[in-house]
């Protein structure tokens, strides 16, 4: 390492946690509460550790190097407002495909934890090497993956550090490689890669700020310099911070960031050294090109943006002339078409190809796992409004999990502003863009969502195509995004089941909140037929909780079929699409109603309304979200709900008897409705909690009253 070298302090903020876990520190024992329960530990906590050893007497006293932090202009944020100031900001260009050959020749021993490579720190014996395992993230596409989100997520940071950063070129250093003999170097450090391979040998010359490095990854020798003037730099630099991303750990030591920035202007604060593996964001003193001709701060959150106006009001660094990255930001690879005309690029990720479906806005921070998998999806192009998108990861459909709620994913396609780069969840079996590949759904990211949310605000919901063919134009994908319509369309047929069959699975007993029956269906009181017009599992999961044993049904059941079934109730499901284009569901409903309790809850509640004598009409961006208001008008109570739907029952034609139950407090339509002479009620909003919030778990309690009462009067 080169702290010891230059009388540095290293600090990184991976070990420290470990230490001050180890140790049982206050900060250590909070920290450990979170990764016990598999948790991110908060920046709140690591922001707190960091600044208390930067501010220790020894890290004061000689001047300090960071590795690992900031992550996020956030924490840098949080360094301004302890008065910690960084002088320098230096950036490490590697080829991309010498990070991934880092990642994918990476091994590990499973008895003693030890790291290999294959090719720069091989096992010392072959039986060592035959036992070695490569963990499943290490390969080729899942490293790119990583990289690519990588070179979003490290933007906010970037842009609050632009007057002060130095960017040092790989490529930059090879062409330079026998321009400056080794024996000319003063002082040289050693660090060693976290994926066992060596890091970098750096000495310096003290005539300027020139930079000498002896790279020691396999097959790469002789000695590289590479010029680095600042304006004003001279004498000795006493505190750096290093910051790597998980990527380019691997071939990057805190070695070199040090003694790159040795003979920097030192100051009571710190220097932010920022190894990189960016792919050319265009930088420049003041600002950053992005696609779409954005700025790179109009790629960040609001949040972090806020931060970085806050660094810039109050921060005064000394002038520096940042050099220009010479490659351009990588070209994007697929583009989101709308049919007015607008053309959106980012990064595709999950599968390639090309796909059209209506294009709507979810305002849900969490949850994403859940809507995937949600039959409302179907033929719908979701974009996500978080920050960043599933850091949580993805279970299989295959797996017992309650996580999983419907046979397969039925996503149209997704898109996102930033794709988390780490999956950190104990149940996640993948990451986000392994599970859309694995279910030909296709994603884009690294584009502006809340644009696009704004346009469909204003225009309404709007046809769009993804793509990732470039040999299609632009005139084209508008041509087939105007040419293309979902109204009318029978979306249910192809979601629901074929066969009738029994659900027998009760809410995880870890999450009961309101459990009626501890052990599912050995104690069922009543027997429900549910529609399955895309049935979300937790909707089952529910009912079985409060007494219900279900049998589930294809949409194209008869009435004299269910009722040959001697039901003490009937389940309208959710389900996509409009409930206009399937008739047989609506009739179903008109021959049902009254004979038996019946429950319709989103598209089922839009069928009832229709079996009723009411109309439907689709509204104009519809609801997608966990975070609609909706108001019990007998009671005055608020539920924050959960709603997915484009289409909404019209109070003004509903017949007398049928009262309005619950009213959506954003655009006032019917949300929800009892008609009490024929035993019938039902929610446009979700109840189950999967995702979204537990407030309307009541529908459930008022159902299973219904069919108690019901069944009292069968007797």
């Amino acid at each position: 390492m080169a702290t010891p070298e230059f009388g540095l302090v290293h600090i990184s903020a991976g070990d420290l946690l470990r230490a001050e876990v180890a140790a049982g520190t206050p900060n250590g024992k909070t920290a450990k509460g979170y990764m016990d329960a598999g948790l991110l530990v908060p920046d709140s906590v690591v922001n707190k550790m960091i600044v208390d050893r930067i501010k220790d007497t020894e890290a004061a006293g000689k001047g300090w190097l960071i590795d690992g932090y900031p992550r996020s202009a956030t924490q840098a944020a949080e360094l301004e407002a302890s008065n910690i100031r960084p002088d320098a900001f230096i950036l490490l260009e590697v080829p991309e495909e010498l990070l991934v050959e880092r990642v994918v020749g990476r091994r590990l021993d499973p008895i003693t934890g030890k790291i290999y490579h294959l090719t720069y720190f091989p096992p010392e014996t072959e039986e060592i090497r035959a036992r070695l395992t490569q963990r499943s993230d290490d390969t080729e596409e899942k490293a790119k993956a990583r990289l690519q989100v990588y070179y979003a997520n490290v933007a906010a940071v970037l842009s609050a550090y632009t007057s002060i950063t130095k960017t040092i070129f790989w490529r930059s250093i090879e062409t330079k490689m026998t321009s400056w003999p080794a024996e000319e170097c003063e002082g040289s450090g050693l660090g060693r890669g976290g994926g066992g391979g060596e890091g970098f040998r750096v000495g310096f010359r003290r005539e300027g700020v020139r930079i000498c490095a002896r790279p020691m990854l396999g097959g790469v020798g002789g000695d590289h310099a590479v010029n680095a003037e600042r304006q004003g730099g001279e004498g000795t630099l006493g505190k750096i911070g290093c910051r790597c991303s998980s990527a380019s750990a691997q071939s990057i030591s805190s070695g070199q960031a040090a003694e790159s920035a040795k003979n920097l202007r030192t100051r009571e604060s710190s220097a932010a050294l920022f190894p990189r593996q960016f792919a050319g964001a265009s930088l420049s003193s003041s600002t950053s090109d992005y696609v779409n001709g954005k700025t790179l701060e109009d790629t960040i959150s609001r949040q972090n943006r806020k931060a970085t106006r806050s660094l810039r009001s109050t921060w005064h660094p000394v002038k520096a002339q940042a050099e220009v990255v010479e490659k351009p930001w990588k070209m994007s690879d697929a583009r989101l078409v709308l049919e007015d005309g607008s053309i959106w690029k980012g990064t595709a990720f999950g599968a390639k190809g090309t796909q059209v479906g209506e294009v709507v806005f979810n305002t849900s921070l969490t949850g994403f796992s859940d809507y995937d998998r949600a039959f409302i999806w179907v033929m719908m192009v979701a974009v996500g409004l978080g920050t960043v998108v599933s850091g949580h990861g993805m279970v299989d459909h295959h797996a017992e999990s309650s996580d999983v709620e419907s046979k397969q994913c039925f996503l149209g396609a997704l898109v996102i502003r930033n794709l988390s780069i780490s999956v950190s969840n104990w149940r996640a079996t993948k990451s986000l863009p392994e599970y859309l590949e694995e279910h030909n759904v296709m994603g884009i990211a690294n584009l502006d969502t809340r644009s696009i949310t704004k346009r469909l605000r204003e225009d309404g919901s709007l046809i769009g195509v993804l793509t990732t063919d470039s040999s299609l134009s632009d005139e084209e994908l508008i041509e087939s995004a105007r040419s293309w319509d979902i109204v009318g369309k029978d979306l249910i047929s192809g979601v629901s089941c074929t066969e009738p069959y029994e659900w027998k699975e009760n809410t995880n007993e870890q999450w009961e909140f309101s459990p009626l029956v501890p052990d599912g269906n050995s104690g069922a009181k009543f027997h429900v037929v549910a529609y399955d017009f895309g049935i979300k599992r937790n909707i089952m999961r529910r009912l079985i909780s409060h007494g219900c044993r279900i049998t589930v049904v294809p949409s194209m059941t008869t009435a004299g079929e269910v009722m040959a079934m001697n039901p003490d109730g009937i389940l309208f499901s959710n389900g996509p699409g409009d409930p206009s284009a399937v008739p047989y569901a609506v009739e179903s409903a008109k021959k049902l109603v009254g004979k038996v309790p019946v429950f319709g809850i989103c598209m089922g509640h839009q069928i009832l309304g229709q079996a009723f004598g009411g109309r439907t009409f689709k509204l104009k961006f519809g609801h997608h979200g966990g975070n609609h208001p909706v108001r019990h008008e007998p009671t005055g109570r608020i539920e924050i709900s959960s709603q997915n739907h484009n289409y909404a029952v019209d109070i003004s034609t509903l017949p007398e008897g049928v009262e309005v139950t619950h009213v959506n407090l954003n655009d006032g339509t019917c949300a929800g409705m009892v008609y009490p002479a024929m035993k019938a009620m039902s929610i446009q909003y979700h109840p189950e909690a999967s995702p979204g919030p537990h407030d309307s778990d009541l529908a459930f309690h008022d159902f299973a009253k219904m069919l108690e009462e019901h069944k009292a009067t069968r007797k």
